[in-house]
């Protein structure tokens, strides 16, 4: 979330003039958070420029913001904006916890435009909003942000859940999502350490890539940190609130893989990594961990690393490819695939 700029002040000092009950400055508000509608404590709140919602709202000037005592709620949860030029007022989401439009839940770092009336739920708060008509003034400055997309050769780790399947059909959503968000925290800071990306989540499978144009040893870094994944989470599969097979040990599949791909930033928020060493990545992970096989599996040409004892090369069919790929098993012992 953005802190305050130097263009705020003007605002600010519109919105104090607003709540000192001045009708000018009533009137140049376009928009309005209602918060409590209709209750005897209802507070109506001018947005102009932006109203930041959040636990804390630290470094925003007090006028333009609207502090929620709820730990449920971010520090800086949420963000109103009253762009006159752009047609009316809109909401950017950048909590924890997320937030919901007229009960459901809006995508987090998307614009997402409001209408007067809609109801934003904050924790356990609801927001009205109530806005005027849109700015006859022109759109001419107004622009859009020109989408960018990196290609380039990359390194990829993808982690993925043994018998996962069999883990949800056991266990209610809750203990599901609270599990593995315990579980991806823990993979969140370890990629950190090894200087990699968050390649998104999807399902049951972590994904992180090394862009190897500004870190050569990507490819290294990759199965280091695949091979302290696989540590960790065994490590901390007991700690895990999950109803399981008592004889099923909780692992992931690590598959690593090294090839050319492409980046970008899908609906301004979902980092997206596309291509073919991207997909086998994937395939690996599926494959890991399972029928006797090592947890880490690297493609053979991007088998890098000293302190790294690698198997012997197995060529493996992996699904929709149509011939096999040679893989290694990073951290077995000579000769063990």
């Amino acid at each position: 979330m953005p802190e305050a700029t130097g263009d705020a002040a003007p605002d600010a000092e519109l919105v104090k003039a607003v709540r000192a009950g001045d009708p000018v400055a009533d009137g140049a508000a376009r928009a309005f958070a209602v918060v409590g509608a209709g209750s005897p404590d209802e507070k109506r709140v001018p947005v102009v420029g932006r109203l930041v919602v959040g636990r804390e709202c630290a470094g925003v000037d007090e006028a333009q913001r609207l502090v929620l005592d709820d730990p449920t709620v971010s520090r800086h949860h949420l963000e109103v904006r009253s762009e006159p030029d752009l047609g009316g007022a809109f909401a950017l989401d950048a909590s924890a916890n997320g937030t919901r439009l007229n009960g459901s839940r809006i995508e987090r770092g998307v614009l997402v435009p409001l209408s007067s009336g809609d109801i934003l739920e904050v924790g356990d708060t609801e927001i009205r909003l109530e806005a005027g008509p849109p700015s006859d003034q022109p759109r001419s400055g107004a622009r859009t942000t020109v989408r960018r997309f990196s290609h380039g050769p990359m390194a990829m780790a993808v982690g993925d859940i043994v018998g996962y399947s069999q883990i949800a059909e056991q266990n209610n959503s809750s203990a599901l999502t609270s599990a593995l968000d315990e579980l991806f925290g823990e993979l969140r800071g370890l990629l950190r350490l090894h200087g990699g990306m968050l390649g998104n989540y999807a399902g049951d499978a972590f994904f992180g890539a090394w862009e190897l144009n500004s870190i050569p040893d990507g490819a290294e870094r990759a199965i280091a940190f695949s091979l302290q994944a696989a540590e960790r989470v065994r490590r901390l599969a007991p700690e895990l609130a999950l109803e399981r097979d008592e004889e099923a040990e909780l692992r992931m599949g690590w598959g690593v893989a090294v090839g050319e791909a492409t980046v970008s930033v899908l609906t301004g928020v979902l980092t997206t990594i596309v291509g073919d060493a991207a997909n086998l990545a994937f395939r690996l992970s599926g494959v890991a961990a399972r029928d006797g096989r090592g947890e880490v599996l690297v493609l053979a040409d991007a088998a890098v690393g000293e302190t790294v004892l690698f198997g012997a090369p197995e060529e493996l069919a992996l699904k929709g490819r149509s011939a096999p790929v040679s893989v290694v098993s990073a951290g077995a012992t000579s000769g063990g695939a």
